[in-house]
Order: C-alpha cells, then sequence, then structure tokens
C-alpha cells in the first residue's frame, strides 16, 4: 500500500512533468490535505471503498493507461504512460488481493463484498443502458483532435467508453460472478487485454 502511494506521487510528477513541457510553464504539486480523510468510516465502507475505488476504478484505469501508452506514438510520453500502466496493473491487483484477504479472513463480510459489486455493477450498467458516458478527457469533440491527442497518450471520451465496458465484461464481472477465486490472476488478465482492438 505504501508502495502504491509512492508509485502515485511518481506518477502525478511524470504528468506534471508533461503539463509543463506542453504549455511550456512550470508546474508544480501543491500540499494535499488528507486530514480526517478515512475518519469515520467502519470495517464495512472501507470494503466498499475498496472495491469501488480499487477493484473497479483501478481496474479501469490501469486498462485507460494501456492503451494510452497503445496509442503514444512520443516516446518519452509512451515509456511514462508503460510505466503508469504497469504500476496501475500492480495497484488494481492489490485491490482484489485485499478483497480476498478480507473474504478468507473475516468470512462474514461476504455478503458486503456481493453486495457492493452488485451495486457498483449495476450501476455502470445503468449508466451504459441510459447511454451516460464518462466525463470527456477532452473539451473537443473533433475526429481530428482526438487522433492528434492520442499520440500524446489522452483518450477521448469513446475510448474510455469502451474500455469501461470491456474492463467489466472482460475482468471485474467474470471475477465477481465466479466468487472472486481466480483474483490474483487479475493483473495477469488485464496485461493479456489486447488493446489494439478498443
Amino acid at each position: 500500500s505504501q508502495e502504491a502511494s509512492l508509485d502515485e506521487i511518481k506518477h502525478a510528477k511524470m504528468c506534471y512533468g508533461f503539463a509543463s513541457a506542453f504549455i511550456a510553464s512550470y508546474f508544480r504539486l501543491g500540499k494535499l490535505d488528507v486530514n480526517g480523510g478515512l475518519e469515520g468510516m467502519d470495517f464495512n465502507e472501507i470494503i466498499r471503498s475498496v472495491i469501488k475505488e480499487g477493484c473497479m476504478d483501478e481496474t479501469l484505469s490501469a486498462i485507460e493507461a494501456h492503451l494510452a501508452a497503445h496509442n503514444a506514438q512520443d516516446t518519452a510520453v509512451k515509456d511514462a504512460l508503460s510505466q503508469i500502466a504497469s504500476d496501475e496493473t500492480n495497484h488494481a491487483q492489490l485491490d482484489w488481493d485485499t478483497i480476498h484477504w478480507i473474504i478468507e479472513r473475516y468470512p462474514d463480510t461476504l455478503t458486503v463484498v456481493e453486495e457492493a459489486f452488485r451495486a457498483a455493477l449495476k450501476q455502470h450498467a445503468l449508466q451504459e443502458s441510459n447511454g451516460v458516458p464518462l466525463p470527456p478527457t477532452t473539451v473537443c469533440a473533433d475526429s481530428e483532435k482526438d487522433a492528434s491527442f492520442r499520440k500524446y497518450g489522452i483518450l477521448a471520451r469513446g475510448d474510455r467508453d469502451k474500455v469501461r465496458k470491456t474492463g467489466i465484461r472482460d475482468i471485474i464481472a467474470p471475477a465477481y460472478l465466479d466468487g472472486f477465486k481466480d483474483v490474483s490472476l487479475i493483473s495477469k488478465q488485464i496485461r493479456k487485454l489486447n488493446v489494439a482492438i478498443l
């Protein structure tokens, strides 16, 4: 967990470095006040948080990073995104391993885990059926500009929607439906995913 936190700081520094280069102005990290961040959270809320922010969001973020690295043509950006993708894949695995450990150590939490996954998957299915896209990462809907942004590892809204659909269908939902039996293989499944066809 501590190593993952340090990775996130490293990722932020990389991204601030690219932002500084692209706008020819120095961007730097500010302070992040985390006081009270976990205050008042009970064990079940922590489980729900690990599932939502970890198993769901980190898994999808890892796939996004792999796709961004695949698309990037600038060598420095591609190398940085490849490192971020690898790290995020490891972070997603840590979250799945954590949930697996919780279930093994505290079997009475299985109902909470299953309910949290069911709710998260239902929310994603509802968004998809209502055609609710993820918030865009770019401010334009121009396909030429999207293609230009992709060269630098910036995903368009459609890319992110495809990642969400594929990640849930091929990785997250099967792990949940299989009763979390083979979650140790999540990182391998993420790395095996053919992002070129997304």
